[in-house]
């Protein structure tokens, strides 16, 4: 809401060696909130997208995660997990929101069904993660509203993804079961907790009732980019889903069979699509105000 061309107020910066961890959570999550910006305004702007923008939002967000100070790393040089600190958890959760809408910002003026890029399944999966030690401390109560957007952001890429094998089916389960956690958890503080967990089951239900929801997991594959790795610069221990990055053909899966997206064709006149993210979740506002209305809630 604050655009960052209004307003000459300097960014905060880290002056001198005693400065506590919470200062530097804020110093960092304001460079995160300026690239979330800068996604924004490019989701907003209708002319055609170079992927060379989103290319840069990626390096910024390499050099971001390659830039923190040690005090703010999940995990130490060996690779072991250190102590839990909420504000720590909740900056990485942020970093893996952006690293989302750089992903959706990359499929918004192509044709066809979107696509949940492997990086955006393994940024909700290391979210989930982070997540899962939050509420197994009760501390979901603790978090500031804009989680619910969070796990909306989350709960695409991850109910998109139709799995085979036994572990990955298990993994998205365990994961969308840790953000209706938090969002339960949440209720209390964030008035929007139930729809947004409404929103999450209507469209878990109708993409696994979809006759495509059974195809091989492999229908399609690319290479991990050198990028993606850079992005994600933790051990495999982190989720289920960092192995992804260790096979050597991995693929992207389909946002949802074309025959489900009442999207498809919408364009404005320059050629573009016309949509935002939130729209994949195929909601009906009529449908939502007569729930609340009979008490489905």
């Amino acid at each position: 809401m604050l655009r960052r061309n209004d307003f000459d107020v300097e960014l905060p910066t880290r002056d001198g060696s005693d400065i506590s961890n919470l200062s530097l959570v804020f110093i960092e999550s304001t460079k995160l909130c300026i690239t979330i910006n800068h996604i924004s305004e490019l989701h907003r702007d209708r002319k055609l997208l170079e992927l060379e923008e989103c290319s840069r939002i990626e390096v910024s967000l390499c050099d971001w995660v390659r830039g923190l100070s040690e005090e703010l790393q999940l995990f130490d040089r060996n690779g072991k997990r250190k102590d839990y600190c909420r504000p720590v958890s909740e900056l990485m959760i942020q970093y893996f929101v952006a690293i989302i809408l750089c992903e959706f910002l990359r499929y918004r003026d192509r044709g066809g069904p979107r696509r949940v890029s492997v990086t955006s399944l393994l940024a909700a999966s290391c979210a989930a993660a982070l997540y899962e030690e939050i509420e197994c401390r009760d501390e979901a109560v603790l978090l500031p509203h804009h989680n619910g957007f969070y796990c909306l952001i989350f709960g695409l890429p991850i109910i998109h993804y139709i799995p085979q094998s036994i572990e990955r089916k298990a993994a998205r389960h365990r994961d969308l079961a840790i953000l209706r956690a938090i969002l339960k958890g949440m209720d209390g503080r964030y008035g929007d907790a139930k729809w947004c967990m409404t929103l999450m089951e209507n469209l878990k239900t109708s993409i696994d009732r979809a006759p495509g929801s059974q195809r091989p997991e492999n229908s399609e594959h690319l290479e991990p980019s050198a990028v993606a790795t850079l992005l994600f610069p933790f051990p495999a221990e982190f989720c289920d889903n960092m192995a992804l990055l260790e096979h050597t053909r991995v693929r992207n899966v389909e946002f949802s069979a074309e025959s489900l997206d009442p999207w498809q064709g919408w364009s404005v006149d320059n050629g573009t699509f016309d949509y935002t993210w939130l729209d994949l979740f195929r909601f009906d506002v009529a449908d939502t105000y007569e729930q609340f209305e009979n008490g489905d809630q």
